[in-house]
């Protein structure tokens, strides 16, 4: 089996490769899917990633839920612990600016700052997905560490294109799968 760093790298470089077009196709396709998940479409209270580069695009569905009322964490690197905390916002064109790795987060005057416990729902990203959903990202292990904590008490969904899932993927003592994946395609149910 391929290295994670191999894995990362040859999927990093085929999601580089895809047009915008065929991007915004599966991306509108993801999202349909993410509906039809009852865990997702009944919470109201949900920790959303803020979408970078050609990661599956959460903006659109971000300001969606916000509309509807839902109450949305994302979250906020904190270099100090290695940690990921979590900001409420109400407006996603207003509160955000650039952060950390290039990712968008809350403003300093717009932080509320939330337990990323609390929430009905969690989003998450990566680069890599196993059928059974391991992960693997960009290889800070923020989201490892949010989901050990989090333990199987609150639903994870990992959003992914379809090229991005592999049948297996390497699994270290740390790596924690979510439970269900969804890509343009399919809604998977894991089993680790």
């Amino acid at each position: 089996m391929q290295s994670k760093r191999t894995l990362r790298d040859k999927i990093l470089e085929e999601r580089r490769n895809q047009s915008p077009k065929r991007l915004d196709s599966m991306n509108h396709s993801v999202k349909e899917k993410l509906e039809t998940i009852p865990e997702f479409s009944k919470a109201e209270t949900i920790s959303i990633y803020i979408s970078k580069k050609q990661e599956v695009k959460t903006e659109d569905l971000i300001k969606e839920k916000l509309t509807q009322g839902r109450t949305i964490v994302v979250p906020l690197v904190d270099e100090g612990s290695s940690n990921l905390r979590f900001s409420q916002i109400r407006s996603f064109e207003e509160e955000l600016e650039g952060g950390n790795f290039g990712v968008l987060e809350p403003k300093d005057e717009f932080r509320r700052i939330r337990s990323g416990l609390d929430v009905d729902v969690v989003l998450v990203p990566g680069v890599v997905w196993s059928e059974k959903g391991y992960r693997i990202g960009y290889g800070r292990g923020y989201y490892d560490r949010y989901l050990t904590d989090l333990g199987r008490k609150v639903p994870t969904i990992g959003l992914s294109f379809e090229f991005q899932l592999l049948p297996e993927t390497p699994i270290e003592q740390q790596d924690v799968p979510v439970q269900i994946i969804t890509t343009e395609r399919r809604v998977i149910r894991c089993r680790s």
